[in-house]
């Protein structure tokens, strides 16, 4: 697992079941073949964050989107005044940070862990590739965003 600031060191954390990953039950991806999510299965990145964890910020440039297994993330802005405007709750289940990734625009959000929590990290390219060679996929993923944006 890789190190960053943010990931939990010592704490008593149930990992979840490498393949009992959302990918595999969420909607956006149940058109995926088994190719597809075997190759999503070997890339993507367990990580676990400690409460208070900020997981990306506004500006940052995204290097995939995740997937949030358990705990639960706060999605805010922060406006010219500083003051946060929290834009939605993530838990287990919800994707975080795939819109960035499709505009291949900086995250106009910031993340940050209100309860411990173990996200499945899925590079870029992982889903640039299933817009580019799954139409089923790319229509639900459309669909995603519509309603997130409603």
């Amino acid at each position: 697992m890789r190190e960053l600031n943010s990931f939990i060191m010592n704490e008593n954390l149930d990992l979840p079941d490498p393949d009992s990953c959302t990918f595999r039950t969420h909607p956006l991806f149940r058109h995926l073949t088994d190719d597809e999510l075997q190759d999503i299965s070997f890339n993507k990145i367990t990580e676990t964050y400690k409460r208070g964890s900020i997981i990306y910020s506004e500006g940052n440039r995204m290097k995939g989107f995740y997937c949030v297994q358990s705990g639960i993330i706060k999605i805010y802005k922060t406006g010219f005044d500083g003051k946060e405007q929290i834009i939605r709750f993530a838990q287990h289940g919800d994707l975080i940070g795939y819109r960035s990734v499709v505009s291949n625009e900086p995250a106009c959000t910031t993340t940050e862990v209100l309860e411990a929590a173990v996200l499945f990290h899925i590079p870029t390219n992982i889903l640039l590739k299933l817009v580019k060679t799954n139409g089923n996929f790319a229509v639900e993923l459309m669909k995603l965003t519509c309603k997130e944006l409603g």
